[in-house]
């Protein structure tokens, strides 16, 4: 393997003593120089995701190099798509390729640039016209291994259960403040009578209202209703993450979201 000098500014020399680098050496990839005189980087594609191959196909050959990072390189493939080069195997995904490189080796290190053409011929991929090959020829296509069975949905009285033990530990809990007195006097006083009471100053109190009409939006299906409220409450209350926000992220999940 010949020195040589990258666009990326990095030097690669020859062995000490002048010996010829050999298959199996601690090397990240080769260079090949071609007869004339351009010097290229060729790396293996490994394994490449399903869906990565599929946007290939569809940008009809011409894509762009989207942007470089030291643990991997977006390739843009069209409208709102975008392909990952990476070398570390533990975050492969059905929109990557995994090139064959020592892990340690940072991606930006190649030579990729932002803005550069890349060029799908079925089976490799020729980036910044033809200064680096990405050979796909040989790379296992990589499938999202699917669930053969879903988790069987909760029963009523399972949730029910749960739904106790949530109540047991909020009634439990020293604190007061946020949506607990709410809760409380709903089960206490029932709804009825709790949401026809005055406003008072608490932020349970405050919310009471809010949360009323977005049940109601719910209902009814008055969705204008329901964003209109949520937004309303939206980070009312004390904690880390407001009281309201943990009220609308429990409701959300409860409705599939």
């Amino acid at each position: 393997m010949t020195g040589a000098r990258l666009r990326s500014g990095l030097s690669f020399e020859p062995r000490a003593g002048g010996t010829p680098a050999r298959l199996g050496d601690p090397i990240e990839f080769y260079i090949m120089r071609e007869s004339g005189g351009v010097n290229r980087i060729s790396l293996e594609a490994e394994s490449v995701g399903q869906k990565a191959l599929k946007a290939l196909g569809k940008s009809g050959g011409e894509n762009e190099i989207h942007s470089v990072f030291d643990h991997a390189v977006y390739i843009s493939s069209g409208k709102n798509e975008l392909i990952k080069l990476i070398r570390n195997k533990d975050f492969i995904n059905p929109r990557s390729i995994l090139i064959k490189q020592h892990e340690s080796a940072p991606m930006a290190s190649l030579g990729f640039e932002a803005g550069e053409r890349v060029l799908w011929d079925g089976g490799s991929l020729d980036v910044g016209s033809g200064a680096i090959r990405i050979d796909l020829s040989r790379a296992r296509v990589y499938k999202k291994e699917r669930l053969l069975r879903k988790n069987p949905r909760l029963g009523a009285d399972t949730i029910a259960f749960n739904l106790r033990i949530m109540r047991d530990v909020i009634y439990t809990f020293p604190g007061r403040e946020g949506l607990v007195p709410l809760l409380e006097d709903v089960e206490l006083k029932g709804p009825m009578k709790v949401f026809l009471e005055p406003q008072g100053e608490s932020v349970a109190e405050k919310a009471r209202p809010h949360i009323e009409q977005l049940m109601w939006g719910l209902f009814t299906g008055d969705l204008a209703a329901v964003t209109e409220k949520a937004g309303a409450i939206l980070g009312l209350g004390p904690g880390l993450t407001p009281s309201c926000d943990d009220f609308l992220a429990g409701l959300l999940m409860s409705l599939g979201f």
